[in-house]
């Protein structure tokens, strides 16, 4: 990969803080038709990891929106098209949207889309509001397992009753940005370890949840 100059720059004469400046180290590797060069320096601390809140889903193995962010600042323009082919949560595509930058990405993993496509399209509390108090919850619905030692009962026949209502709408082609929105915050927030997610808490009514958060 050849860099732009304006880059190479950037990373040779680059220095970690003004306290204590490091220089950036360059090494040239050789290889079989030539050699690259071997940039070695640390670009951000800790405190500049907060990032936009769009970020803060729950994900396994994700890294940083600073990563792709300090890649895609430095080697693209408003408007440039970047790609990314293996998604994940979408941390690269999400980034890569907020800097101005046209997004093309794909992932093998169908959790992907569920957790990245819809936040592009965020919805207000007042559609979302509505939508949540328009599906119908019925509260003798079941999951096909025993899932007791993880939800209370009425949070499990909320779920099982918003997962028909899901599928269907998808089975339709019905669904919209809202309905997307509601299956990425409900599959985002049903494992975890905290009071936030919906296995933790011994009951709560989920409508309420999905609108608050809390």
């Amino acid at each position: 990969m050849i860099l732009p100059e304006p880059f190479i720059k950037f990373l040779q004469n680059f220095h970690f803080s003004p306290i204590n400046p490091q220089d950036t180290i360059c090494e040239d590797i050789s290889t079989g038709e030539g050699h690259v060069t071997k940039y070695i320096n640390e670009y951000w601390t800790s405190q500049q990891r907060k990032a936009a809140s769009i970020h803060e889903i729950s994900y396994r193995a994700c890294f940083k929106p600073q990563l792709p962010g300090f890649f895609i600042s430095q080697l693209s323009q408003k408007g440039d098209r970047i790609y990314d082919p293996f998604t994940g949560r979408g941390t690269t595509p999400i980034e890569a949207g907020l800097l101005g930058r046209n997004i093309a990405s794909n992932d093998i993993n169908p959790l992907s889309k569920i957790l990245t496509h819809p936040r592009f399209y965020i919805p207000s509390l007042s559609q979302l509001s509505e939508r949540l108090g328009s599906i119908p919850y019925s509260d003798d619905l079941s999951a096909e397992i025993d899932l007791s030692m993880f939800y209370h009962q009425q949070t499990e026949y909320e779920l099982v009753s918003l997962r028909s209502y899901l599928q269907e709408k998808t089975s339709d082609g019905d669904a919209d940005h809202l309905d997307d929105w509601i299956r990425m915050v409900a599959t985002n927030r049903l494992t975890g370890h905290s009071p936030g997610f919906f296995l933790c808490t011994p009951y709560h009514r989920i409508r309420p949840f999905l609108l608050n958060g809390n």
